[in-house]
Parts: structure tokens; C-alpha cells; sequence
């Protein structure tokens, strides 16, 4: 399984309160920080295990719009696509809905959304591998 968060900014309160999050629950691994659009794209080129989940952090509308402009990427590899976006404008929202992610929410929320989300996609990803190899 292969997480990817994507923040332009650093040291931000909503980056930080991500970046603990996804550190307790991914036993024992540390999510892979992109700081730019080009290298969120370069990683997503790069060979891939069976899962990719990625966490976008948009600064703003140009940058939901340039991770839009990289859109096929994430279905390239099937990645499970969460975006918390800035603020409630309409097409701030609608352009993030571009990505097609499982989940959309915003800056300021306190995340309980994102946790229950990200848990149950890495659930769903244990429960399907361990059926697996019960049936080889």
C-alpha cells in the first residue's frame, strides 16, 4: 500500500493535523510528502503497489485546478482520491469534484471525516488481502 499526501504549504495547522492522522494508520510507515504538483505527478509514474491512496491538501483554486490538469494520473492508477480543499466557494467545490474523490471536505473541519474514511479504505484493503490469501 502506497499513501501520498499532498500539501504545497508546510508547517500549516490542517497539514499537521493530517500528516499525525495518517501516521496512526499506517502501522509502522510515514506517508510520502509531495510538495508540488510536478512531483505529486512524477510519483504518481513511478511503479506502484496494489493500492495508492492520496491525501490532497489544495492551497487554493489554482491549485485544485493544477491537480485536475493531472486528474488521469490517479486513474491511472486507481488510487483512492481524498481532497480537503479550502474554503465552501462553488466552484472551489466543483473543481475538486474533478478528481473524483471518495471524499471532499474542508480546511477547517476536524477531520473525523477523513480518519473514518482513510480506516475503512486500508480495512477494506486488509480484509481483501487476507481473503486472498486464504483462497490461493
Amino acid at each position: 500500500m502506497d499513501m501520498i499526501f499532498y500539501s504545497p504549504t508546510m508547517n500549516g495547522r490542517p497539514e499537521e493535523r493530517l500528516q499525525t492522522m495518517m501516521e496512526k494508520l499506517i502501522p509502522g510507515g510515514r506517508p510520502e510528502a509531495c510538495r508540488t504538483v510536478d512531483d505529486l505527478a512524477a510519483r504518481l509514474l513511478e511503479p506502484h503497489n496494489d493500492l495508492t491512496i492520496v491525501l490532497l491538501l489544495a492551497a487554493d483554486k489554482d491549485d485544485l485546478f493544477d491537480l485536475a490538469s493531472i486528474g488521469d494520473l490517479f486513474h491511472i492508477h486507481n488510487a483512492r482520491i481524498i481532497v480537503v480543499v479550502p474554503d465552501r466557494d462553488k466552484d472551489t467545490v466543483s473543481l475538486a469534484h474533478r478528481l473524483r474523490p471518495r471524499l471532499l471536505t474542508y480546511a477547517d473541519s476536524d477531520f473525523a471525516e477523513v480518519f473514518a474514511v482513510l480506516n475503512n479504505i486500508i480495512s477494506e484493503h486488509r480484509d481483501f488481502n487476507n481473503f486472498n490469501s486464504m483462497h490461493k
